[in-house]
This record gives C-alpha cells, sequence and structure tokens, in this order.
C-alpha cells in the first residue's frame, strides 16, 4: 500500500510539474463581472434589504473550523457595526495558541492535498466559487459587508463581489495560459 502511494504521489507531483493534466480542457472566456442595478423594487435591492434585517437582528455564530470540525471556546467575542456600536453582527469563539497552532497544520495538510489536485479541478472550484457569488450568495455578501465594513451598497458590489468574482475567473484564465507556455516536457534537449 505504502509503495502505492508513492507511485501515485509520484505520478500526481508529475502532472501538477507539467502543468495541466489535460490541456484540452478549455476554459470559458473571461469578463469583468457587470455592477448590479439595485432600481428600487428590483428583486436584489429586495434581497440586500431582507439579509441586512436578519443579520442585525441576530448575530452569526462564527465558529472556529479547524480541519473541517467546528469547535467553540469559552471566550466568546463580538464583531460590532462599524457605524452603529449597539449592534453585534457576530459572535465568534477566540482561538488561543494552540488552536492556531492546530489550524496551522490543518492548513499545511490542507495544501499539500490541493497542489496535488489537478489543474481542472481545482480551476473548477474557483469557477464555482464564482458563480455561487454572483448568483445564489451575492446578496448575502453585499448585506455582510455593508455592515461589517459599512461600505455603501454600490462600494459592497464593486469591492466585494465583483472584484472577488473576477479574482475567482481572472486567476483561473491566467494559470491556464500560463500551463499553455510551458516548454515541452523534454526541454531542454541535451546538445550532440
Amino acid at each position: 500500500l505504502a509503495k502505492m502511494l508513492r507511485k501515485a504521489t509520484h505520478s500526481a507531483l508529475k502532472i501538477c510539474v507539467r502543468g495541466m493534466s489535460n490541456p484540452a480542457v478549455q476554459i470559458p472566456a473571461v469578463n469583468n463581472e457587470p455592477l448590479s442595478n439595485f432600481l428600487p423594487g428590483s428583486k436584489l435591492l429586495d434581497d440586500v434589504m431582507e439579509e441586512i434585517e436578519k443579520m442585525r437582528a441576530a448575530p452569526t455564530d462564527v465558529p472556529i473550523v479547524i480541519g473541517g470540525k467546528e469547535i467553540r471556546t469559552d471566550d466568546v467575542r463580538y464583531q460590532y457595526v462599524p457605524h452603529d456600536h449597539k449592534t453585534k453582527l457576530a459572535k465568534f469563539s477566540y482561538a488561543d495558541e494552540t488552536l492556531i497552532n492546530d489550524a496551522i497544520e490543518s492548513c499545511l495538510e490542507a495544501r499539500s492535498r490541493w497542489e496535488m489536485t489537478s489543474f481542472e479541478h481545482r480551476a473548477a472550484v474557483h469557477l464555482r466559487a464564482a458563480d455561487r457569488l454572483a448568483g445564489k450568495y451575492r446578496a448575502k455578501i453585499l448585506a455582510a459587508t455593508i455592515l461589517g465594513q459599512s461600505k455603501t451598497l454600490q462600494q459592497a458590489d464593486i469591492d466585494a463581489v465583483a472584484e472577488t468574482i473576477d479574482f475567482y475567473r481572472f486567476s483561473v484564465q491566467f494559470a491556464q495560459d500560463l500551463y499553455r507556455m510551458q516548454p515541452p516536457k523534454d526541454f531542454p534537449r541535451p546538445i550532440h
């Protein structure tokens, strides 16, 4: 089993070093995320206002997550709305040094697995995150940014939504471009 794992890891590493495991995969063309239209009565504006009311009504419980496991400590703290210091926006567990070190270890392990993941899969994760942010979670992220950072609706749309979506999509496009520009596997050739 150990020999098989070493061989599989070595094969995965060769794929990562070579670049894309399937260069035939075509990433969709990328354009900047259009900014939202917040006309009175629009569905998006109504959804954002509803999310703002939900968030103001009860603080969001934010656990510490290490290795996919939720952890709560007795040291509970709050994030307040910057322009309204009486309103608690989030309740979170404060991590001690041991939990921070556990989180670092978990992240290093996750990084190793992520580095061995094919480009196509990593690209799909980024593109799905962009699509979810552009659709299902747009109103929630806008509301959280408005309350958490005291941004206007337009500032939140630019700073938290459109720029993040562009980051995810353009990063995939730029990575694909870099992989396509890699020299052949047998380069440089020996001189005889």
